[in-house]
């Protein structure tokens, strides 16, 4: 996947990340390909909830998109100059004779603050088992669970509710260690495993 890795670049004093790849091998022949950008730990950083070129997928998905329809004409790199979003309104401002657009600056961390602090998934501690999941979109979460086959073959799943923590976090306790036990979490009556395990059963 080196091929698809950015690169450090700074152009003109600004500093960012670069992609460049032949367009033919990009759109494979498609007049839209949707893509994401992931993070070397494998976890999917969400598009900016701004963006002009989002597409949900089937499965509810958010998803930049690239089109063959774009221009390719208006692409901008600027840097503002003691401008604090957070102490006043900061707006930029595209003019010319037939047009004018504006659009907010808005204040914003870093996209992996975005994602509450703590850890994901299972962890166990002094016969404690948490489960926690990241799910920001989700109505319901559960979780179903089951001792491990070759350990108990008889074994039949039970299902916890998690509830909501805040920022998008759901969490729920058990209060028994669960080491070996499988586990799946169901999001919204779709089941899905655990993304963040270190290994599946």
């Amino acid at each position: 996947m080196e091929e698809w890795s950015l690169h450090p670049v700074c152009l003109l004093g600004a500093e960012g990340y670069e992609l460049s790849l032949p367009l033919e091998k990009v759109m494979q022949g498609a007049l839209t390909m949707p893509f994401k950008f992931y993070r070397k730990d494998g976890r999917w950083l969400e598009p900016p909830h701004d963006a002009d070129n989002i597409e949900r997928d089937e499965h509810g998905n958010r998803n930049l998109l690239l089109s063959l329809d774009r221009t390719h004409q208006h692409v901008f790199r600027f840097r503002a100059a003691n401008a604090d979003p957070t102490l006043r309104p900061v707006r930029l401002l595209y003019e010319r004779e037939d047009l004018v657009e504006f659009c907010e600056i808005l204040a914003s961390d870093p996209l992996d603050v975005l994602e509450p602090p703590g850890p994901f998934g299972s962890t166990v501690a002094q016969g404690v088992t948490t489960f926690r999941v990241f799910a920001p979109r989700a109505k319901s979460v559960l979780l179903s669970y089951w001792n491990h086959p070759q350990i108990d073959p008889s074994a039949s799943a039970q299902v916890l509710e998690l509830k909501p923590e805040g920022q998008g976090a759901w969490v729920a306790i058990v209060q028994k260690d669960l080491s070996h036990y499988c586990y799946q979490f169901i999001i919204d009556g779709k089941e899905l495993a655990d993304p963040w395990a270190r290994k599946m059963a």
